[in-house]
């Protein structure tokens, strides 16, 4: 018996605004949200009974997901906002065991916002088994890799902000945020039962790859062309959150009268490659307030045989 899956999401999700002028006497919102989740299981058996029989069972199961989600202004845009009643906007957080926290507060003035949330669950479980009179050989094996990549960006470049506007509303907010998941569970069974002689083998393989990166920029045209960014708070915050859980077991049994053989192993390989960056350059700014700040939280639980 054997099973091939193979699950491939991009998508990209982009807002841009590039050399524009618009006066609000409101909020002026350059929102972006992209989601993903895979949800896989997986299973298979193969069973065979006579004189002498092999059974071998397999399952090989492939998930991936790519893409960007971008919030841009640029281009020489003039943006002027006042502020108002505020716009909602997701917040993501850890609480004390570094489990996500999400919620949304209001922010008022110019709010650039990339949010993104990618997610994959999957359970692959693969069982052989063979049961002779003479002998009984059984063979199961299960690979799985998981992958989540791409970015997250939150960016204003060579724009000139609140030349005009000014209040306590008139704030400058750019906010990335991005939280990545992979459960996966793996499992690989065999058993060989014969009157004389029983062989079993059972192998279960888990890869999880992570290169995902998250920016909240505010950047000038350059150092000698330096862009007015004036508010009443001006912020730019990457949160980044990556999360792995991997439960990968192998288990053979044997049985024979003269002999018996059994070999169980796993393989579980991590990577994770993901950056956070905020960053404020080249820029000449009026505020009551500037935060630049960069959060990266990264956990792995692996649990196994």
């Amino acid at each position: 018996a054997g099973n091939v899956v193979v699950n491939n999401v991009k998508n990209n999700t982009t807002v841009h605004m590039a050399g524009t002028t618009v006066t609000a006497d409101g909020d002026v919102g350059v929102l972006a949200t992209g989601k993903e989740h895979i949800k896989n299981y997986v299973g298979g058996l193969a069973l065979t009974l006579g004189q002498g029989y092999v059974g071998l069972g397999a399952s090989v199961a492939v998930n991936t997901i790519g893409g960007n989600v971008s919030s841009t202004v640029d281009g020489g845009s003039v943006i002027n906002a006042s502020g108002g009643e505020g716009l909602d906007v997701s917040l993501y957080g850890v609480d004390n065991d570094k489990n996500l926290t999400t919620g949304t507060e209001k922010k008022t003035g110019l709010i650039i916002a990339a949010d993104g949330k990618h997610e994959i669950d999957s359970v692959v479980v693969t069982a052989g088994v063979a049961a002779g009179a003479t002998a009984g050989v059984a063979a199961s094996g299960t690979v799985t890799v998981n992958s989540i990549s791409g970015s997250t960006d939150a960016l204003l470049q060579n724009s000139t902000v609140n030349n005009a506007a000014t209040g306590d509303k008139a704030n400058v907010q750019v906010l990335a945020n991005d939280n990545t998941e992979i459960d996966s569970h793996v499992g690989s069974a065999a058993l060989g039962i014969g009157v004389d002689a029983g062989v079993a083998a059972g192998e279960a393989s888990d890869t999880n790859v992570l290169s995902r990166n998250t920016q909240a920029r505010i950047l000038g045209k350059s150092n000698t062309e330096r862009n007015t960014v004036n508010g009443n708070k001006v912020a730019a915050q990457a949160f980044s959150r990556q999360d792995i859980t991997t439960n990968v077991i192998g288990v053979s049994a044997s049985g024979g009268m003269y002999g018996a053989a059994g070999l169980a192993g796993t393989i579980s390989v991590e990577k994770n490659s993901a950056g956070t960056l905020a960053q404020v350059e080249n820029i000449n700014s009026l505020n009551n307030g500037l935060n630049v700040e960069s959060d990266h939280y990264n956990q792995v639980h692996l649990y196994g045989n």
